[in-house]
């Protein structure tokens, strides 16, 4: 999860009425593999993608799936039915083409993250961009917190939208440490956590507590210099992945899993390069990232494996969705949208 703070602004709105839109039904049902219905993939083969990259995905209440790519928009599924979006089909209400995150608010609202052109939203047939203010267009990641605020990392620092304009946090209005905020995170207390990338500085975690600041790095804690995701439990405890391992945080001690105290050698290298973490209601802990899946549960890590889980994909996950019926959407670089369920994909 991520933040951002000050400089106020007006949105820009731009309605469509009856969108132009790429829309088909595929051209074969989901890949199932070897694996049965362990999974399903969507990608250029068996739907009307025009990319395998795939950035993020979300799910509303009702089914509909959101998928964002690199270079190939935003695809909607509904039921059998795909729908594209780009910035040519929408005359300019998608920002661009390369869409690096996806969230959906309380009002249903798509709330788009672009590599270099800010934020959309997307709700019915109007399309507003939400880039006027803020800090920066390199949006690394966005998050919403319970009072509806959105949370949004970039490439100088976070900011967050109260539904009138943005206020932007960085290292010379704040005590958020200088680099990309790649990870937010929002506590049950109100607490926002930010991950820290910074090839020249010390990178980290940075917590903001109302108007209190408080920074963890490598000088303070056994946590990463940099971090590139941030995830918290129902316990309130705090996860987060970066270059040296996985780090957890009660509140009080840390605790960092590497090679120095993780045994299965392939697992702890896993732990190295972690892209995204998620939660099951159960507890477990998912970690996605290169070499594939991930759990923490009961004090156990698992590593999941083609041929002992039935895992159709062990590269390099980007992103990790967990809907309510267990499915577990695993966005990839190279290979499309896998849907992973090792009881049965629902």
């Amino acid at each position: 999860m991520i933040l951002k703070h000050i400089s106020m602004s007006v949105s820009v709105l731009v309605a469509f009425i009856g969108l132009s839109c790429d829309s088909s039904d595929p051209t074969s049902p989901p890949s199932t593999g070897t694996n049965g219905e362990k999974y399903a993939v969507y990608n250029k083969d068996n739907s009307i993608m025009t990319t395998n990259w795939v950035y993020s995905s979300a799910i509303e209440s009702d089914g509909t799936v959101w998928i964002t790519t690199q270079g190939g928009g935003v695809y909607r599924k509904k039921g059998s039915q795909w729908t594209k979006y780009t910035v040519e089909s929408t005359d300019g209400g998608l920002t661009e083409n390369s869409v690096t995150g996806v969230l959906i608010d309380k009002q249903n609202k798509k709330w788009f993250a672009t590599n270099n052109y800010g934020v959309c939203t997307f709700k019915g047939d109007l399309w507003e961009n939400k880039s006027a203010g803020i800090i920066d267009n390199h949006i690394r990641c966005l998050e919403i917190d319970s009072s509806g605020n959105i949370w949004v990392g970039t490439g100088k620092g976070a900011a967050r939208y109260d539904g009138n304009g943005w206020t932007n946090f960085s290292h010379e209005n704040s005590d958020l440490p200088q680099g990309e905020v790649r990870a937010i995170a929002v506590g049950a207390d109100g607490s926002v956590y930010f991950g820290i990338y910074s090839a020249l500085n010390d990178g980290g975690i940075a917590k903001l507590k109302g108007n209190t600041w408080t920074v963890y790095n490598r000088h303070t804690a056994p946590i990463n210099d940099e971090t590139y995701a941030l995830c918290i439990s129902s316990n309130g405890t705090l996860w987060a992945a970066g270059d040296t391992g996985v780090s957890c945080f009660n509140g009080s001690s840390w605790v960092l899993y590497n090679s120095n105290n993780v045994d299965d050698a392939m697992l702890a290298a896993g732990l190295n390069s972690i892209g995204a973490i998620a939660l099951t209601s159960d507890g477990t802990v998912w970690f996605a990232g290169y070499g594939g899946l991930y759990t923490f549960s009961d004090n156990q890590w698992y590593r999941y494996t083609e041929t002992r889980d039935g895992l159709p994909y062990t590269g390099v996950i980007d992103h990790i969705h967990i809907d309510n019926k267990g499915n577990k959407w695993l966005s990839t670089m190279s290979n499309g949208l896998f849907v992973y369920n090792k009881s049965g994909v629902k």
